[in-house]
């Protein structure tokens, strides 16, 4: 991967796949697609992860229930945590765990909309 992104190239990579312990291909689960964002961010050294879903960003509470929700300009990883493991779909409890160990800067935006420009973690 970094020897294809030093050339200027862009790479795909399956987001819901890793390797174990044995150097097997595996799959993540739910959730892998946001932890091996996170993940790759982190080995190579990224300064950003996007992670892009059907939302803009992340709310105080699901917008499509509670309209008097407000999109955060930026959370904490416990806050986020405890988002998440209300139940919450925005990002996986995994991605967040990762995503605090390494500090990483991970930003939600909607892969329909512009407006999703916030720094969430």
């Amino acid at each position: 991967m970094e020897q294809e992104l030093e050339k200027g190239n862009i790479i795909v990579v399956a987001g819901f796949q890793g390797i174990d312990e044995k150097d097997d291909i595996t799959t993540l689960g739910r959730g892998g697609s946001d932890t091996t964002a996170v993940a790759l961010q982190v080995a190579l050294k990224a300064d950003k992860c996007y992670i892009f879903s059907d939302v803009d960003g992340i709310y105080s509470a699901d917008p499509n229930m509670i309209t008097m929700a407000k999109r955060l300009d930026e959370i904490s990883f416990d806050e986020m945590q405890e988002i998440s493991d209300s139940g919450a779909k925005v990002l996986h409890n995994r991605c967040i765990q990762m995503g605090k160990k390494f500090n990483c800067s991970i930003i939600a935006k909607s892969t329909f909309t512009n407006k999703g420009r916030n720094k969430n973690l």
